[in-house]
């Protein structure tokens, strides 16, 4: 037999309990195990020495059914703030996972800037195109560029 303890807001969590010998107590009176002995998924909290606390036993399916129930944390509708927009946070996230440096990242913001002042100077639409460019460039200009 073993137990599985974990530890929150200063407390020692039995996860699974084996049977007590000595009940808990509660000053100099046992404390009430549901008037029998746990059940093997029964959870066992015992708390820090320092904090004076009892040790608890509860059932399963009692376990925090006193705690308010949690509601869900509202969904944001905006998630990429402190962007201004969806697609500075795309276009940055980009960036960040492409580990450019602070020259690459410059020059990217640069040649964007200037599809936005002349849109018609940017003519590539995937990377076929590039790719078809590269190509054509190393047979008729450029030697030593491979792909």
């Amino acid at each position: 037999m073993f137990a599985l303890f974990f530890i929150s807001n200063h407390c020692l969590y039995n996860i699974l309990a084996p049977p007590q010998v000595n009940p808990p107590r509660i000053g100099n009176q046992a404390a009430p195990i549901y008037g029998e002995q746990p059940l093997p998924d029964d959870i066992k909290v015992e708390y820090h020495p320092h904090s004076k606390k009892a040790t608890e036993t509860f059932h399963f399916e009692n376990y925090k059914a006193n705690q308010p129930a949690k509601y869900a944390t509202p969904i944001d509708p905006e998630p990429w703030k402190p962007f201004c927009s969806l697609l500075d946070f795309e276009f940055a996230e980009f960036m960040l996972e492409a580990h450019l440096n602070d020259s690459q990242c410059a020059t990217l913001l640069s040649l964007v800037k200037c599809t936005n002042e002349d849109p018609k100077a940017f003519t590539f639409s995937n990377t076929k195109d590039l790719k078809e460019c590269w190509k054509h460039a190393r047979a008729t200009k450029a030697y030593g560029v491979s792909i």
